[in-house]
């Protein structure tokens, strides 16, 4: 009878975790970027596989004005439930912080101080953030700690310059560079 009452008690632990994970990976799965309407001057793709139930991997496409738009490729330390939750709060910042910050490295120096700032699990994001200038093309990025994306023009294919600084919520006080390159139609970078 204990082991059947033993038995019963993991198997509705066991329910109660696989409810919590179906949770996190529909929150994750809500934070994935809604396809942008058609535009002339870009097009944009992008897949996200975790590699477990859920994650802290995730990618963004947002616009920031009639004139910009805002990319992000990021991958959160760690898996599961925590990693997942420290993506939602890195992109929510993002998102909001990209609104008013001047440039993609100041906005990047803001959300890794709101990161770094009460960081006792000791988490930490590397983060791709870029912004495309529709109006002529200027792609200017800053990359934390993340794998360098590559720009692909013709039979040209070379990985952007590291330019930023190291992943965010390490380092508070940090401050990040940039890059600019322009972008032409026959242009694409793939971020990773």
């Amino acid at each position: 009878i204990e082991e059947l009452q033993a038995s019963i008690a993991t198997k509705e632990r066991l329910a109660a975790l696989e409810q919590e994970l179906d949770i996190a990976r529909e929150l994750q799965t809500s934070f994935l970027p809604k396809p942008l309407p058609p535009h002339p001057a870009f097009q944009l793709f992008g897949l996200m596989e975790s590699a477990k139930e859920v994650g802290g991997d995730f990618f963004d496409t947002f616009m920031i004005d009639e004139n910009r738009l805002g990319i992000v490729v990021a991958d959160v330390s760690g898996k599961g439930v925590p990693a997942a939750m420290f993506m939602a709060i890195t992109r929510t910042l993002l998102r909001a912080t990209a609104q008013s910050a001047a440039s993609p490295a100041e906005t990047v120096r803001e959300v890794n101080q709101f990161l770094a700032a009460d960081n006792d699990q000791m988490m930490f994001v590397t983060l791709f953030h870029a912004v495309l200038d529709l109006s002529d093309g200027t792609f200017t990025y800053v990359n934390a700690g993340h794998n360098a994306p590559f720009r692909i023009a013709a039979e040209d294919v070379e990985p952007l310059a590291r330019v930023g600084g190291p992943a965010l919520a390490v380092v508070e006080e940090m401050a990040y560079s940039q890059e600019a390159i322009t972008l032409t139609a026959d242009t694409m970078v793939f971020a990773f």
